[in-house]
């Protein structure tokens, strides 16, 4: 029995034993399960947090659980300054806690060990301000072993920007501090604020690098080639939390090949380390195809202690710069055919503010650079030692910038006591047109057309004094040869230059010097006021036509002053005002000229040539006034009445718009006095004249004519009047007293001799060229001639000659002849040619068409004496009368054939016998 129960009680145990184990499996499950899914209390977080607070840390706990892999795990923790409550330092994902449970349950430090694995860090670059940008290290792995007296590194690594990050070392474990007094809080709390201070400046510098690097990606053969983070960061850390400006951290870099945009880097390496609260990069690498930049830096963060560096490239920075800099357009502006080479050094004040009086940099160096483009513009190479200081002076010396056409070289400094800079320029303007921004030195340059052969040496050093609104002086020289100006050919240009804005607007040019291919000129001083736009000259003087060097400041007046001609450039002395301005309103200069070969104008209708020309040419507002005085040229033909066959002195006097379409007629006058023989052009025949004295004037669209002059012994004058300069259409008057009469038989084709004097006037009107146009009248009268003489009435001397045989009628003189004419439509009439002489008088009426060369004429002879008594009744029988031409105008009886003619008298009506 006993033995029965025994067995059933053995069995009962096993049962109530295996339920009990089963009940604590599942509770212990259950456990599990809500611990890491609910956490534990606050009451354990609370101890977790006053634990990392002996670390320095102030821990906000989200939830504590306990992972079956990882054990006590700290779930979202937020770590916060112990010291400014509301300044975050970091937030972490998740921690791994290994508790010592015994020293835990006797109070003492109980955290053996921190792991992160896969955790997720942030941390803002502000910790005091809520709105800053975040540092994120994303899959952490970590192992903190907390000792004694320090916290063990045993490793760290994750990834920041893609940067594969390794960290170990040992650090010095905060002790914590005693109650502080009130005065002690006070500076713990401002030596907290410098910490974090120097915190965000140095997460601040990590931030920018980030940033930086974030842009640079490895290329795809690099992926392909199984490289999996673009940069690893190696950190070795020792030191004391409790003074992080005691912390000591190696760093070292490397990284590559990476890539962004045109950039392609083949590796980075740096070596950087920060101890006693300093930061030393021993050496940064960064390497291209083309070359290197290396570097190195030194600077105390958070303390008023320079940034010491120093840097050499000889890689293609432009192209890093183009991609490392955000706002730099004018990158793009500039392709480099080589990298150029940068070296400098210096020291930098942190958080200093940039004052140009005071900057916060200290630097000097050298830039070099071959072949490089800009602007559509190649250079062959750029130099420069240059130097900053902190007193804000600024040196750039030996500075070059090299061209195919030259090159230009200088020196500058700016500083407290004012600004200076000398400069050698040896190049052709446009090689820097387009990076001109000022407009009007813009459109100057670019009435310059430079060629091959132009050699250009501008020296120029300027000062500006360091008073507010000082301006800047400038005086130097400058030469040019072999130029175009304007469309103008120039030889040379040479002056002393000078320019002073704070005395005079203007530019002042001394002893300067003007080449052209036709000759030089010279002036004492020229002042060019580019803002009121004049140009003054001062003793000028010239072998050079003026209308080509006015063309170079004044294209429209020079067009017009073209029209005055030279055969070889006039020896000119000038002096006054051009006005550059288009109106020409304020131009003033007055041309004093000589020359000794041709010069001319036209004048009306008239081409007017002269020699031996002086005077002066006065340009005022847009009229130009001339008073010179020459000799004619032989041939000149004058009004198409007087051909000067004989230089003879003239004078002209004048005054013409220069302003194309001004609307205003020319006004001039030209005096001549002939001493020497000279020629009349009247009906289409010449008159030699002597002792001509005339004058031409214009004005008011109008020109008059007026002379005289000795024609045969006789005193001829003439009046011409044009209404519409320019036009043939005017009036005149020519009037003849008493010239020989036989020298004019002669010119009008007769070899009958004769003697007496001939006189007249006629007046008349044309309204155009053509002789048919003329119109007019006037009277003739020859005194002791013979008639016959003229070719119209010498055919008809045989027919009067045989009226009374043997008497010889025609060697008669005609004591005095008289007639009136007129002139219409193309023929010249009379109704009272009138000669008497001893023997008979003769009448005559009709007319001569001379355009159409036909003579329709009637002459009647009356005898005087016994004879004419006699023939009186039959007197109307001796009437004649002509229809042919004026060669042979066929003179015959008009009633019936001579009654007293001989055998001789037969002979053809259109010859006169010789005698």
């Amino acid at each position: 029995m006993w033995a029965l129960c025994a067995v059933r009680f053995s069995s009962t145990r096993r049962t109530f034993g295996l339920i009990l184990g089963l009940l604590s499996l599942g509770g212990t499950g259950w456990l599990a399960t809500y611990v890491y899914h609910s956490g534990f209390t606050k009451k354990w977080r609370g101890i977790i947090a006053k634990e990392l607070a002996k670390h320095g840390l102030r821990a906000e706990i989200k939830r504590l659980t306990l992972d079956p892999v990882d054990g006590l795990t700290a779930r979202e923790v937020r770590l916060f300054d112990t010291t400014h409550e509301d300044q975050r330092l970091a937030t972490i994902d998740r921690i791994s806690l290994e508790v010592d449970v015994a020293r835990l349950m006797n109070g003492e430090d109980f955290l053996r060990t921190v792991q992160l694995d896969q955790a997720d860090v942030t941390m803002p670059v502000d910790p005091a301000d809520r709105d800053s940008e975040w540092l994120v290290v994303r899959n952490l792995n970590a192992r903190l072993v907390f000792e004694s007296d320090r916290i063990e590194i045993a490793r760290a690594d994750g990834i920041i920007a893609g940067i594969l990050m390794r960290a170990r070392g040992s650090v010095k474990r905060p002790v914590p501090k005693k109650k502080l007094s009130r005065e002690d809080k006070e500076k713990q709390m401002a030596e907290r604020e410098r910490q974090l201070r120097l915190m965000r400046d140095r997460r601040g510098a990590v931030r920018s690098a980030l940033r930086i690097l974030e842009k640079f990606q490895p290329p795809e053969s690099a992926l392909k080639g199984g490289v999996p983070h673009k940069a690893m960061l190696s950190l070795e850390l020792a030191g004391d939390l409790a003074n992080w400006e005691e912390l000591e951290v190696k760093a070292s870099l490397r990284a590559g090949p990476l890539k962004a945009g045109t950039c392609q880097l083949t590796g980075i390496e740096a070596e950087a380390e920060l101890s006693g609260g300093g930061v030393d990069v021993k050496s940064l690498t960064v390497r291209d195809a083309a070359g290197a930049l290396r570097a190195r830096a030194s600077w105390m963060p958070g303390k008023e202690k320079p940034v010491k560096f120093a840097a050499d490239c000889d890689m293609d920075a432009h192209a890093l710069l183009r991609e490392v800099l955000e706002e730099a357009p004018w990158l793009g502006e500039v392709v480099f055919y080589s990298p150029p080479s940068l070296r400098m050094e210096g020291e930098w004040t942190a958080g200093q503010p940039w004052s140009l009086s005071a900057p916060p940099i200290l630097v000097t160096g050298r830039l070099e650079t071959r072949r490089f483009l800009t602007q559509g513009t190649v250079f062959e190479a750029m130099a420069a030692d240059f130097s900053l200081d902190h007193a804000g002076r600024i040196y750039v010396r030996n500075a070059l910038l090299s061209h195919h056409s030259g090159s230009a070289r200088g020196q500058y400094m700016s500083g407290p006591g004012g600004k200076r800079y000398v400069l050698d320029w040896n190049m052709i303007p446009q090689a820097v047109l387009p990076l001109v921004r000022n407009e009007t030195a813009r459109r100057l340059l670019e009435q310059f057309v430079f060629s091959r052969s132009t050699r250009i040496s501008v020296k120029l050093a300027g000062s500006q004094a360091a008073d507010p609104g000082a301006k800047w002086k400038n005086s130097g020289r400058a030469e040019l040869r072999d130029f175009e100006y304007r469309g103008e050919p120039v030889t040379e240009v040479a002056a002393e230059v000078s320019y002073d804005p704070s005395v005079s607007p203007e530019i002042r040019l001394r002893d300067v010097r003007l080449g052209r291919p036709e000759g030089a000129g010279t002036a004492k001083e020229v002042r060019i006021n580019p803002a009121g736009k004049l140009l003054h000259i001062s003793g000028g003087q010239s072998r050079m036509s003026p209308a080509p060097v006015v063309a170079m400041f004044h294209p429209g007046i020079a067009r017009e002053i073209g029209k005055y001609w030279f055969q070889d450039p006039p020896a000119v002395a000038l002096e006054g005002v051009i006005d550059l301005d288009r109106g020409a309103k304020r131009n003033n200069i007055v041309f004093a000229v000589l020359t000794e070969t041709k010069a001319g104008l036209t004048a009306g209708t008239t081409p007017w040539a002269f020699s031996g020309v002086r005077g002066r040419i006065h340009l005022l507002a847009g009229m130009l006034r001339l008073d010179l005085t020459g000799s004619t040229i032989p041939g000149t033909v004058a009004g198409s009445v007087l051909r000067m066959d004989a230089a003879c002195p003239g004078v002209f006097d004048g005054e013409f718009s220069v302003i194309p379409h001004s609307g205003i007629a020319p006004r001039y006058a030209v005096k001549i006095e002939s001493p020497k023989p000279c020629s009349l052009l009247l009906l289409e025949r010449e008159f030699p004249c002597e002792g001509f004295t005339g004058k031409l004037e214009a004005g008011g669209g109008r020109m008059a004519i007026t002379g005289n002059g000795l024609v045969y012994g006789g005193r001829m004058g003439v009046s011409l009047d044009f209404p519409a300069a320019g036009q043939p259409g005017h009036t005149g008057s020519v009037v003849l007293n008493r010239a020989a009469f036989a020298p004019l038989t002669k010119l009008l084709g007769s070899t009958t001799f004769t003697e007496g004097f001939l006189s007249g006037n006629f007046t008349y009107s044309m309204e155009g060229a053509s002789v048919d146009s003329l119109r007019g009248s006037g009277k003739a009268k020859l005194q002791g001639a013979d008639i016959f003489a003229l070719p119209l009435l010498g055919p008809l001397s045989p027919l009067v000659d045989a009226l009374i045989p043997g008497e010889k009628l025609i060697n008669s003189v005609a004591r005095e002849a008289t007639l009136d004419f007129r002139v219409a439509d193309g023929k010249v009439g009379t109704e009272n040619l009138e000669a008497a002489t001893v023997a008979f008088r003769l009448t005559a009426s009709g007319s001569v068409d001379y355009s159409r060369d036909a003579v329709d004429m009637i002459a009647r002879v009356n005898l005087r004496g016994a004879p004419g008594m006699l023939l009186y009744p039959v007197s109307k029988l001796f009437e004649y009368e002509a229809k042919g031409v004026m060669r042979e105008p066929g003179w015959k009886p008009r009633y019936l054939g001579n009654p007293f003619s001989r055998g001789e008298a037969a002979a053809p009506t259109g010859s006169a016998p010789r005698r």
